[in-house]
């Protein structure tokens, strides 16, 4: 599966924590409708997802100058990028847990394949590309690569590490409570079989 980290021989050490779901979450895939909202809660990097392609793009298994480099807008080095921990979202969800109906993790698959998992499958959803900033790593990332934006897409977070699904008569409290949230969609019909689109 990864063969840029695992050789013949090596051994992987896996370490995994156990969570408890509080029953009073009123979480509820079936409560998703047309109409509602999609907050994106923002990465701070590729979290856990995308270090394939990266090496690849930078040809890292062969040197790791690249990771020097400055990244293009930035003041840090692109080791330096790729090596920032995976955001907690525990403490940025908890004063909001009674108004989300839905979250979805953006990991491996990017927005394209996690969203749908988080709506009814009559359901679709429409992003607005341009309601955030996309992070400089990502865009030195396709530059470098050559990358289409649809596989950016698919691999990369592309700045949005989270997404929750709420009623629009919650906009403004969202905004008061996560003040560096994002409004980065709509919940759709999903007549055209499409089930993400961007706008």
């Amino acid at each position: 599966v990864m063969p840029g980290v695992y050789k013949d021989g090596d051994i992987d050490l896996v370490g995994f924590m156990v969570g408890q779901v509080n029953p009073d979450l009123k979480f509820n895939l079936n409560s998703v409708k047309n109409g509602d909202l999609l907050v994106g809660l923002s990465s701070n990097g590729l979290h856990t997802n995308g270090f394939s392609l990266v090496r690849s793009v930078f040809n890292l298994n062969n040197d790791s100058s690249s990771l020097y480099e400055i990244v293009p807008r930035t003041n840090r080095s692109l080791g330096s990028l790729l090596i920032a921990p995976h955001k907690n979202y525990k403490n940025v969800i908890y004063p909001i847990n009674s108004i989300v109906k839905s979250l979805s993790h953006i990991t491996g698959g990017g927005i394209i394949g996690n969203l749908p998992r988080s709506i009814p499958e009559n359901l679709g959803a429409e992003i607005i590309q341009n309601s955030w900033e996309t992070p400089e790593l990502f865009n030195f990332i396709q530059e470098r690569g050559n990358i289409k934006i649809k596989e950016m897409f698919n691999v990369f977070n592309m700045g949005i590490g989270m997404i929750a699904v709420i009623d629009k008569k919650h906009k403004e409290t969202i905004k008061k409570l996560i003040p560096d949230s994002r409004i980065i969609g709509v919940v759709t019909n999903n007549s055209s079989g499409e089930k993400i689109k961007f706008k």
